[in-house]
């Protein structure tokens, strides 16, 4: 039965950051983190909530999510991307540099960044801007 429920909610999860709807999107994100067990799943679903925070201009709430995923998985490379960006907005480019080498450690393959564009290209088909 929780499991059909958080298969509910990851479908909606999904559904809702397609259509941009960041107040539900952390609304269900905060139920699904409450019954997730899996702490991959919960990582990601934190990072997605980060995410939603974000884009709502909340950076502090972003980086406190940020920060439990990083808790539950240190070496979540996306995780490390997306905060070392937030550090780069808040005018941190050394705490942003920490973050980013720390997603190379994972594995990511920075191509190039060019901190005055805050442009970023990386391998693995994801990019950040």
């Amino acid at each position: 039965m929780a499991s059909e429920k958080i298969e509910k909610l990851m479908a909606e999860i999904k559904r809702l950051v397609d259509a941009r709807q960041w107040d539900e999107l952390i609304r269900v994100t905060t139920e699904f983190i409450k019954l997730e067990k899996d702490p991959e799943k919960r990582a990601t679903v934190y990072c997605c909530r980060a995410a939603a925070y974000r884009e709502k201009s909340d950076p502090d709430r972003a980086n406190e999510d940020f920060d439990s995923s990083l808790n539950i998985d240190p070496k979540y490379a996306e995780v490390c991307i997306s905060h070392g960006l937030d550090h780069l907005e808040k005018g941190a480019p050394d705490s942003a540099i920490k973050y980013f080498e720390k997603a190379q450690k994972a594995g990511y393959e920075i191509m190039s960044m060019r901190h005055g564009y805050k442009t970023m290209s990386m391998r693995n088909g994801m990019f950040y801007c």
